[in-house]
């Protein structure tokens, strides 16, 4: 009995099986997309650099956003992206996004794909273990990262260009490491000493940034900057090392992101430095004011203050002590002088 079923079972399915699955496209419409694509990267309209990058040892190249965003525009599909997923450790700076990107044209949904990024992978654990950047600047750029490669991933399903271009992501790392590695090998035997190329491209980066005035002000700022990149206070230019000259090249030339919060941070070690260069009030001081309330009955510490800030046009005074030398100089003379009308005045 079990054989007739197996019988009857197979004779009812045989037929379905044995389908086999018809072509949607036909030669021609291949041939035609193949065209389509050989037309363009011959032509130029994709170009290096911009749209793919090259992959030293391999026949096909890495095709980058803008280049997948013109296949989609040649072959008219549109490109829809989701966030499936993410993780935002905002207290251990750990950042992940998962987006997922799908493909359509004419409402018809051709290919779905996912991209992904964190902030531990090797190009940004890297930034952040140099100090040219935090997890926290990162976060914009991780997003786009994996948005691109999701739309990368279903452009290329979506138009069968991966007989042209792949996206593999251990070539795309290898993209972006070659140019370092390269200059890394071409470096100049030099006596450990900033070159005159590293100096030029200092200068440019300076100007772009708004840091290359030629005042004196401005080459006083500039100057602190690079100290503050290097961590440790220079000269000028020529007292760098080779190796201090390419960390500040590394540094000004990493993303808008990094190179804002790496000028904010300077600007904020600038302010707190200042501070502590001005002469703070002196115990002398302190205690000169504190008689003089007395003598005015204003004993109550709230109101010494607020009295304080309105007699010197400041805010935010939290204690005597933040005074300076010079605020501490002014009250007793503004407190001296009311003293001293009161007692005409009697």
């Amino acid at each position: 009995m079990s054989e007739e079923i197996v019988d009857v079972a197979y004779k009812e399915e045989a037929p379905e099986v044995a389908l086999a699955v018809k072509p949607e496209v036909g030669p021609e419409a291949l041939l035609e997309r193949y065209r389509a694509i050989t037309t363009v990267m011959r032509e130029g309209v994709m170009r290096e650099g911009v749209d793919y990058g090259k992959i030293p040892g391999s026949k096909k190249n890495v095709l980058l956003k803008p280049g997948a965003e013109k296949l989609a525009a040649l072959f008219g599909i549109t490109i829809r992206v989701e966030l499936t997923q993410s993780v935002e450790d905002w207290e251990n700076g750990f950042f992940y996004y998962r987006y997922k990107a799908i493909a359509e044209k004419n409402g018809r949904v051709l290919a779905e794909t996912e991209g992904s990024t964190n902030s531990r992978e090797r190009r940004y654990a890297n930034q952040i273990k140099k100090g040219r950047a935090t997890p926290y600047d990162l976060v914009n750029t991780l997003q786009k990262m994996a948005q691109k490669r999701a739309i990368v991933g279903a452009v290329l399903l979506a138009t069968g260009a991966s007989e042209f271009f792949t996206q593999d992501l251990e070539d795309m790392e290898f993209l972006h490491e070659e140019e370092p590695r390269r200059e890394a090998a071409a470096e100049p035997k030099t006596d450990g000493k900033v070159t005159p190329e590293q100096l030029k491209q200092i200068g440019k980066l300076l100007v772009k940034i708004d840091f290359g005035g030629k005042d004196e002000r401005s080459k006083r700022e500039a100057r602190s900057l690079l100290s503050y990149i290097i961590g440790r206070e220079m000269k000028d230019s020529y007292d760098l090392t080779y190796g201090e000259a390419q960390q500040i090249i590394d540094a000004l030339s990493a993303s808008e992101e990094a190179v804002t919060e790496l000028v904010s941070g300077w600007a904020n070690a600038e302010a707190e430095k200042a501070r502590k260069e001005i002469p703070a009030i002196t115990e002398g001081q302190r205690k000169k004011i504190m008689a003089l309330f007395n003598n005015f009955g204003i004993t109550d510490r709230g109101e010494r203050l607020k009295y304080t800030a309105q007699l010197l046009g400041v805010k935010g005074i939290e204690s005597t002590n933040d005074l300076t030398k010079a605020q501490a100089a002014r009250l007793i003379e503004i407190l001296e002088a009311k003293e001293e009308d009161g007692k005409k005045g009697a």
